[in-house]
C-alpha cells in the first residue's frame, strides 16, 4: 500500500487577458451557471459572476491535462476549474 493521495484534486484560477478571453468568450458557445465555489487555500472572494460553462471548451482543454474536468467555468475574465486526476 502506498502513501499519499491517491485521487489528487487540482482547482485553481486562471486570469485571463483582455484578448484571448474575448477570443474564448466568441469562440464557444457558454451557458449560464449556478457556482458556489469551495476553495480551501485559494481565496475566491474577488471572483464574481455570472458564471458560464461550455461543454466544447471543457473538451478541449482536457486534451492538453488528459484528465477530465469536474468544472471549468467562466466569468469574462477568469477561469475557475476543478478536475482529479484518476
Amino acid at each position: 500500500m502506498s502513501m499519499g493521495p491517491h485521487e489528487p484534486l487540482y482547482r485553481g484560477i486562471i486570469y485571463l487577458d483582455e484578448q484571448y478571453a474575448q477570443e474564448i468568450s466568441e469562440n464557444y458557445e457558454w451557458e449560464e451557471t449556478e457556482m458556489d465555489f469551495v476553495f480551501t487555500k485559494v481565496d475566491v472572494s474577488g471572483l464574481e459572476g455570472p458564471w458560464y460553462s461550455s461543454e466544447k471548451f471543457s473538451e478541449e482543454l482536457a486534451k492538453y491535462t488528459y484528465e477530465t474536468f469536474d468544472y471549468v467555468v467562466f466569468n469574462g475574465k477568469e477561469l475557475v476549474f476543478s478536475l482529479k486526476t484518476h
